[in-house]
């Protein structure tokens, strides 16, 4: 008639205190959050480098084009040139001068079409597609025309510091890091344990059931809440880092956006003065050799005048790059909506 208890039970439930479900439930959240954000973030880096591959492949094409044309005006340039030396009308050391200058648009143009297959290789590769994937595909360069922003810098800090993929995550991961710590906190008390650990009350004829305590009380579990407060501190100086960072890239982008800006502003300025020069030596010209050669010469000095400028442009569009980079999100000109980069190809006059 002795009173049976069996307490090798597999079989407990447990009453937890102060929340510590909740804190757990709140640090899974947070890193499901943060590990959105990642991913967002890469998707950002993805499109940031077709970006740069589109940007390099339209310069080299671009840069292609003029550089045909160039050496196509060198080449009727030096046909004269050799006519005049065989009729004495100049030396050999100007004839001379005008092979090696064909010669050097010949190697340039060489080299253009080098870059133009490199650009479509880092197209390919931006896009995760075998090289051969991109060959032959018309693409469409539409970059706006006159890059643009109305923003302020700290519009756009505030934008990157709100909205930036790696800083909210870098957010999250520290909530969680707070909430592992209330945890911890909480893991301070003991939670209790119930389970069909059992003993027959003789007197009531029922069975009892056991309760325990299972968890130390006299360590107040400090080892556990020191890691985690290390972890906190960890996560805090990672953004702030962080943020430091990325406060360094915006003004980093937008010193170079305004250098740029100014930069194709004079190209332009360049350009338009030759194209005048152009059309006004076309306009005097009224046949001849002579008037034949310095008509060439003026359009070899505009084309150079549209490679500086095209060399400009993309440098602008570079910085606009750079500056949605530190953003991680597109800022669009003026007046300007995807939907119409998506329709509407740009054409050059080249």
């Amino acid at each position: 008639d002795k009173p049976v208890s069996v307490s090798d039970s597999t079989l407990l439930f447990t009453l937890e205190a102060l929340g510590k479900r909740r804190y757990r439930i709140a640090q899974a959240a947070h890193l499901s959050e943060a590990a959105r954000q990642n991913i967002l973030g890469a998707a950002w880096h993805v499109r940031s480098s077709v970006r740069a591959a589109m940007i390099n492949l339209y310069e080299a094409s671009q840069t292609g084009k003029l550089l045909e044309q160039l050496a196509a005006l060198q080449e009727e340039n030096g046909k004269i040139v050799e006519q005049r030396m065989s009729s004495g009308m100049l030396s050999p050391l100007e004839a001379t001068r005008s092979r090696v200058s064909l010669n050097e648009s010949r190697l340039a143009l060489a080299s253009g079409a080098k870059r133009i297959a490199d650009a479509r290789v880092q197209l390919a590769q931006a896009l995760g597609l075998p090289s051969p994937a991109v060959e032959g595909i018309a693409l469409s360069f539409d970059f706006p025309e006159n890059p643009g922003m109305k923003l302020s810098r700290g519009d756009i800090q505030r934008l990157a510091l709100r909205n930036r993929p790696d800083i909210l995550a870098a957010l999250s991961e520290y909530a969680a890091s707070q909430s592992a710590l209330q945890t911890e906190l909480a893991a301070r008390y003991p939670d209790i344990q119930l389970g069909p650990g059992f003993e027959w009350d003789q007197g009531s004829d029922k069975w009892g059931i056991a309760a325990a305590m299972p968890h130390p009380v006299f360590d107040r579990n400090q080892g556990p809440v020191a890691e985690a407060r290390a972890a906190l501190e960890v996560e805090a100086a990672r953004c702030t880092a962080l943020q430091a960072q990325v406060i360094g890239e915006i003004d980093q982008a937008l010193a170079a956006y305004t250098s740029g800006l100014r930069e194709l502003e004079a190209a332009r300025g360049t350009l338009r003065e030759q194209e005048r020069q152009y059309d006004f030596i076309l306009t005097m010209t009224r046949g001849g050799e002579v008037q034949r050669v310095a008509l060439l010469n003026a359009r070899q000095q505009f084309d150079s005048a549209a490679l500086s400028e095209l060399g400009a442009f993309t440098k602008m569009q570079r910085a606009m790059a750079q500056v949605e980079d530190a953003v991680q999100q597109p800022i669009l000109p003026p007046g300007a909506s995807p939907q119409g980069f998506e329709a509407n190809p740009r054409k050059r006059r080249w």
